[in-house]
């Protein structure tokens, strides 16, 4: 009989990937939650609930209906900023959420096997390069400070009420789908608009030179699956692909695969406060613990994110701009 996997924040843009890599497996059973309706390439492959991550009762609801074998526990809020100072969304979402989720699945007497997907942010400007699971935690942003609390949180429900947790760093990642908030995305669809017509032939970017450690999101959702299937319970991984990538030589890459000429602008609003200048992170934990590499090269990943905003471009009438998708790890409180 197949394993029934529960995917929170599956709508986002790793959610739509994971589902794919899933299908791809022998007929699993998987069920979504998220506040946003997931895409129809997904949606013909699971079940869906719309649910708050913060809502136990509903949560309690779902779980103890569906009784998953597997959760992976995408939904997070990923960028933007508070509101103020009493603005508590990215503490809700990103560790409330992942606590009142486990006590769901507490409640309703369950113990499936968890993935929480982590982020590299944890990191913040580590001195060590390239970085491994052992460097210490100095979060630089509210994102990244939230996403350290909530491993912890995971954790502490491993090691106190015996759940079987296994967390994952992922550093960068992109490709089709992902929202335009990022700088790949960004930088594709300015191109796209530019080759419709729908724009001046001019890319307007940010910081050019900080290094990041990019990996395709196909990539990513397939380690997510192997430190859930094969990861010991209890530790935390790296995905990455262990190499330091210039975010203006991304932006080169895309340039060279314009239909049109295009010129470059940078745009003070798009320059980030608390940027890390380099990152680089060591997959090779995961790597030994479970076989997992990446497989798609960064010219690959770029020419599909491309192709990407060329389509979503071209099925969007003249005089609207082409809409991102749903949030990255859209969580059932972003999008």
């Amino acid at each position: 009989m197949p394993l029934t996997y529960l995917v929170t924040g599956v709508s986002g843009f790793a959610g739509g990937h994971l589902v794919a890599a899933l299908t791809e497996q022998a007929a699993p059973r998987i069920v979504g939650i998220d506040l946003a309706e997931p895409p129809a390439a997904s949606a013909r492959h699971l079940e869906y609930h719309q649910a708050e991550i913060t809502d136990f009762e509903r949560l309690r609801g779902i779980v103890a209906a569906v009784r998953p074998d597997r959760v992976v526990h995408l939904a997070a809020l990923t960028f933007g900023q508070p509101s103020g100072p009493t603005d508590q969304r990215f503490l809700e979402v990103n560790v409330q959420g992942t606590r009142v989720l486990f006590e769901a699945l507490l409640a309703a007497g369950l113990r499936p096997r968890i993935h929480v997907a982590g982020s590299s942010a944890v990191y913040g400007a580590a001195t060590e390069d390239p970085i491994t699971e052992e460097a210490a935690l100095r979060p630089q942003t509210l994102y990244a400070a939230s996403k350290a609390c909530q491993e912890i949180v995971a954790l502490t429900y491993h090691r106190a009420r015996g759940l079987e947790v296994v967390v994952t760093r992922a550093f960068n990642h992109t490709g089709p789908g992902e929202h335009p908030h990022f700088a790949a995305s960004t930088f594709a669809r300015q191109i796209a608009e530019a080759e419709a017509g729908r724009r001046e032939p001019v890319v307007q970017v940010g910081n050019l030179d900080a290094y990041r450690d990019f990996t395709d999101v196909r990539d990513v959702v397939r380690g997510y699956l192997a430190a859930l299937e094969r990861g010991e319970a209890g530790a935390a991984y790296n995905v990455c692909s262990g190499t330091a990538q210039r975010i203006g030589d991304l932006l080169d890459l895309l340039v060279a695969m314009a239909r049109v000429p295009v010129r470059v602008e940078r745009d003070p609003a798009r320059l980030a406060p608390a940027d890390v200048p380099y990152q680089r992170g060591s997959h090779d934990r995961l790597t030994a613990a479970t076989g997992w590499r990446p497989a798609i090269t960064l010219a690959t990943t770029l020419a599909d994110l491309l192709d990407y905003w060329r389509e979503r471009t071209a099925a969007t009438p003249a005089g609207l701009r082409a809409a991102g998708p749903g949030r990255p790890g859209a969580s059932a409180k972003e999008a």
